[in-house]
């Protein structure tokens, strides 16, 4: 492969610095314009690029303006191939077919579910909000539900919110997004593609995973930005309170559902009124073993507690789906 010249080198850096100033959403539309390799080297530099002074930058971005002052028109895919061929050289053998590049892209993008929360917002924390969500969009709803709780609250709905309008990315800014993130994980690993489900049905997936304070925080920031889209998700959310205040006979059914373990960390700390609720669903064997669970299990922590509910929720709207229960909330049986 021939070696890239130190003046290549630079152009590639310039225009990386260029690319990188724009923005996410406008940096994406050029690079739909790009040719693999072309977004791969620029992708590739903007990643390796140091901190770059405001001086630097400036002066990048003033001899950008100049050449595009007296120069021919600019734009399109011909043009933009000449370009980068000419400041690259030719890079025979060294690009994949487009097919093959961008599932690879979109599987390094899923192996971030690899990360631990805090390593993955670390890594995204000074990413533009339409970049982490587009990360956000690949993970699993309990990776994504932790990485929304490890941002600042301001960001939360911001990113939630493009999430939900995401328009298609090209595979050429998946795979340039992803080589970005090159070496944060081990591997690409086979995580679920959610191919046929719709960004609405996600983000309603990736809310339910978060505790109660935090779900509706994020629900009162969206009403402000998208009402349509906060009223669609809120009317889709069935929690574990909503499931305790279920009618006699579909809470009978979620319960015998589950394990009994998992009924007595969820009931740790709720009131009185919310135990006898369940206790009284269930047969008198059931409640005998359940208050023994609960009398020998000692202090939990919250985060089990909060895990055990929500999986007691999941339970209920999979029951609800497969129509074994109704949980709409014309049809919840609310308990003073």
């Amino acid at each position: 492969m021939p070696s890239t010249s130190p003046a290549a080198t630079d152009a590639v850096r310039r225009a990386a610095i260029v690319l990188a100033s724009l923005g996410t959403d406008v940096a994406a539309r050029i690079g739909e314009h790009l040719e693999e390799r072309q977004v791969r080297a620029l992708a590739d530099a903007i990643a390796k690029m140091p901190p770059i002074s405001v001086e630097s930058k400036a002066q990048v971005l003033r001899d950008f303006a100049r050449m595009c002052a007296y120069s021919e028109p600019l734009g399109g895919a011909d043009y933009a191939s000449e370009f980068m061929t000419a400041v690259l050289g030719p890079r025979a053998g060294s690009d994949k077919p487009v097919e093959v590049q961008s599932t690879v892209g979109v599987q390094r993008l899923y192996a971030l579910n690899e990360l631990k929360s805090r390593s993955l917002w670390r890594l995204l924390e000074h990413e533009t909000p339409q970049t982490i969500a587009v990360v956000l969009t690949h993970l699993t709803a309990q990776k994504a539900a932790d990485l929304l709780l490890e941002m600042p609250e301001e960001l939360r709905a911001e990113v939630a919110f493009r999430a939900a309008h995401l328009a298609p990315l090209s595979p050429g800014t998946l795979d340039a997004l992803a080589s970005a993130f090159d070496g944060a994980t081990a591997s690409a690993g086979n995580a679920d593609r959610r191919s046929a489900d719709s960004l609405f049905e996600f983000l309603v997936d990736v809310v339910m995973e978060l505790d109660v304070p935090s779900c509706r925080q994020i629900l009162e920031d969206l009403k402000t930005r998208d009402t349509g889209l906060y009223q669609a998700i809120d009317d889709r959310i069935f929690t574990f309170d909503d499931t305790m205040k279920l009618a006699d006979r579909d809470l009978q059914t979620v319960l015998r559902s589950l394990d009994l373990k998992l009924i007595a960390v969820a009931l740790k700390g709720c009131s009185d009124s919310v135990r006898q609720r369940a206790l009284m669903n269930l047969s008198q064997r059931a409640q005998d073993v359940l208050m023994q669970e609960m009398e020998l299990m000692g202090p939990v922590p919250v985060t089990d507690v909060t895990a055990a509910q929500r999986e007691v929720a999941a339970t209920a709207r999979k029951l609800a789906q497969s129509g074994e229960i109704a949980t709409d909330r014309a049809a919840v049986q609310y308990v003073e």
